[in-house]
């Protein structure tokens, strides 16, 4: 069995290339995001990095390309160029049995794999293309933003990956249903949620944080719900002395106001190795979004002994016991987040306990583990 993997992102593409290596199976991870030390995970032989788009794409967000070329344009410009050097690797290598691709990667690449007599399993981390355009759309309108939606082209290029591909890997059961709702068989999607690196972003705890901190990880946008957010803190009110809400991502695509009150600590974009100082200080973290696939600042804060107040679209329900290692909520409803919050402040000592339970919960979701998932799921494709 050999397996070549195909984003142009970083995404979990690494994770799940690192274990397909684990198994001898991985062919080649073809990236246009690249670190050093990637190599220590997986060979370097077997990295086929695409250095213009990777450089380009870093100018891009280093520089301000946005206001340039507005970023849906640009994913369609880049996301083409990943496709075709893509599709013209395909060509030059031989005996490949399954590609792993994510989608708006692979459209070019789809006539030379079936050519190939590979199988095309399609990564989606978010829901369906056109549910997710639908939700933009009354987040828009909902906030007054003047923010466009993908590009005809690019949503065009997904749903012909949606329709070729020999299945469709998705993170979770949220995901599931937006697929089947518009259409794609259930016997075409597999469910499997991502994996967390635990050691890495496990933290001691010893006793409850000395000041009430909500913490919020994530780009400031319409989908990751950041509106429903500070609308909540707002209405709470909690003194600034004895409560806190610290946001962490780079703006995208919401243009209201973040600090909506002095107990707001907008920290801005950070390194994910710098997260775990945030995590060890947070109380509760709260993802509020109306759409995505599976949050992996969800596993992350669990490692490190934070619970979660998360909405039915983050993923979250599929990774915790509600009430046991945090709340699930329904999705925009500022009431929802304004109780749970509240309670946690008022709660604070069974706050810290549900940390601890979800700390203890969390170990099973291991990349190793997902990787096991993931190898079943292939091997059983492959033997038809």
């Amino acid at each position: 069995m050999k397996i070549a993997v195909a984003a142009g992102g970083r995404f979990h593409a690494f994770h799940l290339a690192h274990q397909l290596q684990r198994y001898d199976v991985l062919h080649g991870l073809y990236t246009a995001s690249y670190r050093q030390g990637d190599e220590l995970q997986i060979p370097s032989q077997k990295i086929f990095y695409n250095k213009t788009v990777g450089f380009l794409d870093n100018v891009y967000n280093k520089f301000g390309g946005k206001y340039l070329v507005d970023p849906s344009s640009w994913y369609v410009m880049k996301d083409r160029w990943f496709d075709e050097w893509f599709d013209e690797k395909l060509h030059e290598t031989k005996d490949i049995d399954l590609v792993v691709g994510w989608a708006h990667y692979v459209g070019k690449s789809i006539q030379t794999i079936k050519s190939m007599g590979s199988k095309l399993i399609l990564e989606s981390g978010s829901m369906h293309i056109l549910a997710q355009q639908k939700i933009l759309q009354q987040e828009a309108a909902r906030w007054g933003s003047t923010v466009a939606g993908m590009k005809k082209e690019n949503c065009e290029k997904i749903l012909e990956e949606y329709e070729a591909a020999d299945f469709i890997s998705i993170p979770s059961s949220h995901v599931k249903n937006s697929f089947i709702e518009y259409g794609i068989p259930s016997t075409k999607l597999i469910v499997t949620p991502y994996g967390v690196d635990y050691d890495s972003f496990y933290v001691s705890r010893l006793e409850p944080p000395k000041k009430f901190k909500v913490i919020f990880v994530g780009m400031i946008s319409l989908h990751k719900g950041i509106g429903y957010l500070l609308e909540a803190w707002k209405r709470l009110n909690l003194p600034h002395y004895a409560a806190e809400l610290v946001i962490i991502g780079s703006h995208y695509d919401f243009q209201g106001e973040i600090n909506v009150t002095p107990s707001v600590n907008y920290v801005g974009s950070l390194r994910q190795a710098d997260l775990k100082k945030w995590y060890g200080e947070a109380s509760l973290l709260v993802l509020p979004s109306v759409q995505e696939g599976l949050a992996m600042v969800q596993a992350e804060a669990l490692a490190a002994g934070i619970p979660i107040l998360c909405t039915d679209r983050t993923g979250g329900q599929d990774l915790i016991h509600d009430g046991e290692h945090g709340f699930v909520v329904p999705h925009a409803n500022i009431d929802a987040l304004v109780e749970k919050i509240g309670w946690a402040y008022a709660h604070q000592e069974d706050l810290y306990r549900m940390g601890i339970a979800g700390q203890n919960h969390i170990k099973k979701y291991s990349w190793n583990a997902y990787g096991k998932k993931m190898m079943k799921h292939y091997t059983k494709i492959l033997a038809g």
